[in-house]
């Protein structure tokens, strides 16, 4: 069996400092390429195991993000979309509504920072009791999670699904 463990990259240096953890693997091939403009939507549709818990389809999303960057992708090469809908809509509820959790709600503030664009579906906020004004700062109100993936993969974004 292969150690796969590595140092700890130092998460300050990060575009999104507090989420997202990445080790450097030595040895690890199929690197980022800074000469790609990376687009990728991710679906973000399952709910965190528990409420203290970051959401792990966001982390993932921190993850992607912290990995461009760190291996030397610039900011205007990196075009990411987290779309959210089903059980996760909750999670961009502001705080003072009571259903979202205030370490998704600074996760959420980080991956805006970081430049990703981060939506609800509109279908999945009307079902959860969710208003345009009920969102978190920097999140998008989009028609439906189904068209924006469908719109963004007609645009060459790809796909990741939870």
């Amino acid at each position: 069996m292969i150690g796969l463990s590595g140092p700890t990259i130092a998460q300050s240096a990060l575009a999104v400092p507090h989420f997202g953890k990445i080790v450097d693997v030595p040895g690890a091939q199929e690197r980022p390429d800074s000469k790609i403009e990376y687009r990728v939507v991710f679906g973000v549709t399952k709910a965190a195991p528990k409420r203290d818990q970051a959401n792990p389809s966001l982390e993932r999303v921190a993850r992607f993000v912290n990995l461009l960057t760190h291996y030397g992708v610039g900011r205007d090469n990196i075009h990411v979309v987290a779309i959210i809908s089903g059980p996760a809509t909750a999670i961009v509820r502001k705080p003072d509504g009571g259903a979202s959790q205030p370490i998704d709600a600074a996760l959420i503030g980080e991956l805006t920072s970081a430049g990703v664009r981060v939506a609800v579906c509109s279908q999945a906020a009307s079902a959860h009791g969710i208003a345009a004004t009920d969102l978190l700062p920097g999140v998008h109100l989009d028609v439906s999670a189904i068209t924006t993936i469908a719109t963004l993969q007609a645009k060459g974004y790809g796909y990741q699904p939870d």
